[in-house]
């Protein structure tokens, strides 16, 4: 019933159209950037073979992000429809922006610990929130950005790294991006409940080292201490929240509400990766692979959870 340009990763639907965002450019065989697409409007028999070809991309991940290097490593996270309008994220797999740069422009021999710390730095995207309106044709006038970076840096082989506003020209209307932490790089679940919509993310700060050791083999190990302290330092210069974060919007159209910003009582769970509300419940699954913290006299405890949320 559609035919649209990447693989669709997440779904909302209204009686009258269906959203989808999309996994494209380092993640697609095409490297077509990942967006936000909508149906055309769903008839009395709903959509059908005669729908495939009439979806419209409303917005494109270039629309926001400067570096067309880093645009390939953003992709389309969790949509909720409320009120009206559309809510959607954005999610960026740790580590991918980094990794792209240096494939797009090799370093000469063994990069420094400086350098690799740089680049993670200046290519990691924590996550954006933005509205739109329910139209079906693209206008990114009309998309505002409710949670993202106002500036970005952008590499060019010639001028190096440079601090560039965002493709949007505009301030983000309620905070910076990731919520206000770096670490938070996945819009991971949105599910509406109790008059409000929530969203759930990835936090990637409590397996930060092991990631980086992960991207760095070729650096002499003793420089590793040196490249997660700097990155840690300028992602996050107060404190680190280990743990996945909910926040919800609520009927006011304001900013959205932190609910939890510690994985729910559980700082292993570093994401809330599904959501489904029910009329007295929004039940949670979380994503937690520390398998090996079993031992119930030693809490926190690894493993998934499934958790409820009353009203």
């Amino acid at each position: 019933v559609g035919n649209i340009d990447n693989e669709p990763a997440y779904l909302a639907a209204t009686s009258s159209k269906v959203y989808a965002t999309t996994w494209g450019g380092i993640n697609s065989p095409n490297h077509l950037l990942s967006g936000l697409w909508v149906s055309p409007n769903i008839g009395l028999g709903g959509l059908a073979a005669s729908s495939a070809n009439k979806w419209n991309e409303l917005w494109r991940v270039d629309d926001y992000e400067a570096d067309p290097v880093t645009a390939q490593t953003v992709i389309g996270g969790a949509i909720g429809v409320y009120r009206g309008q559309v809510y959607w994220g954005t999610m960026q797999v740790p580590l991918t922006g980094a990794l792209a740069h240096l494939r797009a422009y090799p370093p000469e021999g063994t990069p420094s610990a400086l350098d690799v710390a740089t680049t993670i730095i200046n290519t990691t995207r924590p996550l954006a929130i933005f509205r739109c309106c329910t139209a079906g044709t693209r206008n990114v006038a009309n998309t505002e950005l409710l949670y993202g970076d106002a500036l970005m840096e952008v590499y060019s082989p010639v001028h190096g790294w440079q601090t560039v506003p965002n493709k949007m020209g505009v301030e983000p209307e309620f905070g910076p991006a990731g919520f206000g932490n770096p670490f938070n790089t996945y819009a991971w679940s949105a599910a509406f409940f109790n008059y409000h919509l929530y969203f759930g993310t990835f936090d990637w700060s409590y397996i930060a080292v092991d990631m980086l050791n992960a991207l760095v083999p070729a650096i002499n190990p003793l420089d590793i201490s040196q490249i997660v302290a700097q990155v840690i330092e300028v992602l996050n210069p107060i404190a680190l929240t280990y743990g996945a974060d909910l926040w919800s919007f609520g009927p006011n159209g304001g900013a959205a509400t932190p609910e939890s910003l510690y994985g729910l009582g559980n700082y292993l769970n570093y994401g809330f990766r599904t959501m489904v509300p029910t009329k007295s419940m929004l039940y949670i699954g979380t994503a937690n692979p520390m398998n090996l913290r079993t031992d119930p006299t030693n809490p926190p405890l690894g493993g998934y959870e499934l958790l409820g949320l009353h009203p």
